[in-house]
């Protein structure tokens, strides 16, 4: 017998399983998994992905296979059926490319479809955000044919109902199989629904888009020499003040990370040590660089990104996808006519 409470954390156990395996498994059995995941029928699912695994290369990892067992014991049977599946240790690499746009002889974009998802995530408040991209084959054969894939960032309530609330919306738009990939705001997301989030577009969030700036570092570029600072340069002396912006900027989410390294501009006997990694709060984006000359030379960075600073606290505030999307969809701009880097 088990409390409810482990019920439910077996429950939410499985919808990561269900996770890991989408891509990999066959889209029926995905989908009408999840479906009896949301009804409860969690013998159902553990039979049904264990029977898959002997006749399909699963990722299963060996946490998932404990899932497996304890949903066997609990409701009287064998575990056996575990034994010859062997776990896997690593994400497997991607089998599928994604796109935001559909393939020419794959489908359309439907209007009804994405209507029929935004009227359930509507109603939703844990939900974040919606992403839609188009799963292939990358070598491009014509079969499997593409499909739309759909993930959704949510708080971590109650995934697997609101799983099911959006499949059910699917198929009642004429939709087969359908695969909707809803993942947590905290916690690991496998490499297949990372991917799509990636690759496609955004088609719904909860909270409107924000303005987000990109900071500049340097007083000017020349075309021969590179970028320089000016000699009057705002400092920033202040040991107290230069500490909580430091704190700051090294705090933000990741954005683009890079081992490439720049010239030391102030010191070139330093040589090509200063950092180029992006990272944002959700409002700005700025470059590793700032971080460093503010360290090494006291340069104070962009006024009206240390401004923004000071007025939005210690440190930056948890992102979720469609924040970090968001950020990536400003860097993927036509470059300005000016380079950022410059005031």
């Amino acid at each position: 017998m088990t409390t409810p409470d482990q019920k439910a954390d077996v429950t939410a156990a499985m919808h990561e399983v269900l996770l890991r395996q989408a891509g990999f498994a066959p889209d029926e059995l995905v989908t009408q998994a999840r479906a009896w995941l949301a009804d409860d029928r969690l013998d159902e699912v553990a039979r049904a992905v264990a029977s898959t695994a002997t006749r399909y290369v699963l990722p299963l990892t060996e946490g998932d296979l404990g899932v497996l067992a304890t949903v066997f014991e609990t409701e009287g049977a064998s575990p056996d059926v575990l034994q010859g599946i062997e776990p896997v240790i690593d994400d497997p690499p991607l089998v599928w490319q994604f796109s935001a746009e559909p393939p020419d002889s794959g489908g359309s974009n439907d209007d009804s479809v994405v209507a029929a998802l935004i009227e359930v995530l509507s109603g939703e408040p844990a939900a974040h955000g919606m992403w839609r991209a188009w799963r292939m084959s990358p070598d491009g054969a014509p079969y499997p044919p593409p499909r739309a894939v759909y993930v959704v960032e949510a708080d971590d309530d109650d995934l697997p109902a609101l799983t099911a609330r959006l499949q059910q919306a699917l198929i009642a738009a004429g939709e087969a199989a359908p695969q909707v990939e809803v993942t947590p705001v905290v916690g690991p997301v496998p490499t297949y629904q990372r991917a799509a989030r990636a690759y496609g577009a955004l088609l719904w969030a909860a909270t409107e888009t924000p303005e987000i700036t990109v900071a500049r570092v340097f007083d000017a570029v020349d075309p021969a020499s590179g970028p320089s600072f000016a000699p009057d340069h705002p400092r920033m002396d202040n040991e107290a003040e230069r500490g909580q912006i430091l704190d700051y900027l090294r705090a933000g989410a990741a954005l683009m990370t890079t081992t490439a390294t720049l010239d030391d501009v102030v010191d070139p006997s330093r040589g090509a040590v200063v950092p180029m990694s992006l990272r944002t709060d959700g409002t700005w984006i700025w470059p590793d660089t700032i971080a460093y000359y503010l360290e090494h030379h006291h340069l104070a960075p962009d006024p009206d990104l240390v401004a923004h600073i000071r007025d939005a606290g210690l440190l930056p505030p948890e992102l979720d996808a469609v924040a970090i999307h968001r950020a990536m969809d400003v860097l993927r701009r036509p470059p300005e006519a000016e380079p950022v880097w410059t005031r």
